[in-house]
């Protein structure tokens, strides 16, 4: 009996110290800068970040996501012959998994477990950089196939797709 009591003493720890950790910013109790709550920089405030319904933050749309949608709207412009409607497909087809699995990929949360374990830590990761790595192959692969079927006018219309998909550059520096 006195172990389960010492696991529990543990566990009410570990849950304390984790809703006190929570209510503090990442980086730490003051938020930064000391600048004060919700303040930036210079004094200006800060914006919080948007949330969805549930509270959680709104994630920008994945960029491959987006490139699918306008690889979509863009077929019907391209009048595509069979073998190109084909390839089209599996272009379409692995890029709209490889978004879902990039959205998966970012949404994860790590696995909870009152255990530490580096090494099942560290398999699952390579796992899932490993299917990253095949999708992405798979997505490289009917895309410089789609490319060789289509007409220059044809490409050029996908590769302004994908430069439209793209997040916008940060201004130079002066």
């Amino acid at each position: 009996m006195p172990k389960l009591r010492q696991l529990a003493l543990l566990l009410s720890c570990l849950l304390l110290a984790s809703a006190t950790q929570a209510q503090f910013p990442p980086g730490g109790g003051m938020g930064g800068g000391g600048g004060g709550r919700g303040m930036g920089e210079k004094g200006e405030r800060r914006q919080p970040p948007p949330q969805a319904a549930d509270n959680r933050p709104v994630q920008a749309p994945e960029r491959l996501r987006v490139w699918h949608e306008r690889l979509v709207q863009l077929r019907p412009t391209l009048a595509l012959q069979a073998p190109q409607a084909e390839a089209w497909d599996a272009l379409l087809r692995d890029l709209r998994d490889l978004a879902e699995l990039n959205e998966r990929r970012r949404d994860r949360k790590p696995p909870v477990s009152a255990l530490v374990d580096v090494d099942r830590d560290l398999r699952l990761e390579q796992e899932a950089l490993s299917e990253h790595a095949a999708a992405y192959a798979d997505v490289r692969r009917f895309h410089q196939r789609l490319k060789e079927l289509l007409t220059e006018a044809q490409y050029q219309l996908v590769l302004e797709s994908y430069k439209a998909s793209l997040p916008p550059m940060p201004p130079a520096r002066p």
